[in-house]
């Protein structure tokens, strides 16, 4: 077997772990769902790590799905999967720094729900376009400009950052806010 794709093997490693780890600590039905969809996930990413084939798959996959959002969404196909995320974050943070009164259940009720709708909204769209392309047999011609290929790894590097950004201060959270430790 031959290392395709580094990154992929090791979310994969990192992925089983975490599957061990719910094993481990196993405490229920929603564990479960964790597991197989972890597991599921860190094989198909072992998959595309280890095999040619798979590797190029996904890329293709994953560059027509590029093509698809710039079709449908033009300039703000870079964020338009992005605000759903946007909204929990910004729920959470007015959940967290403001005091609780009854207008802002209101309002985090409201941020949830139009969160959960958008994402709902945005996979039935996409998933009816894709479906349409596929049944027009477009699907798998579109290419990208090697400026909007620019814009979708400056996308992808700035996702990067403020998953990075995000992913510390969760941790902070956890070491020193969360009640528990203290």
């Amino acid at each position: 077997m031959k290392l395709v794709s580094p990154k992929n093997l090791l979310v994969s490693l990192l992925g089983c772990a975490f599957v061990v780890l719910k094993i481990v600590t196993f405490d229920g039905v929603a564990d479960l769902f964790w597991i197989l969809f972890i597991g599921y996930l860190s094989v198909k990413c072992l998959a595309a790590g280890l095999s040619q084939e798979a590797y190029d798959k996904d890329i293709k996959q994953a560059q027509q799905a590029k093509v698809l959002y710039r079709d449908l969404f033009g300039k703000f196909a870079y964020v338009a999967a992005d605000i759903p995320i946007l909204l929990l974050l910004f729920t959470g943070l007015l959940a967290v720094i403001c005091p609780i009164t009854a207008f802002l259940r209101a309002v985090l009720i409201t941020l949830l729900m139009a969160a959960a709708g958008y994402a709902v909204w945005l996979c039935w769209y996409v998933s009816r376009h894709k479906r349409q392309r596929m049944f027009k047999g477009e699907w798998g011609t579109g290419v990208l400009s090697p400026e909007e290929e620019k814009a979708w790894k400056r996308s992808g590097l700035w996702h990067g950052i403020l998953l990075g950004i995000s992913a510390v201060f969760c941790a902070f959270y956890f070491i020193f806010g969360n009640s528990w430790i203290s």
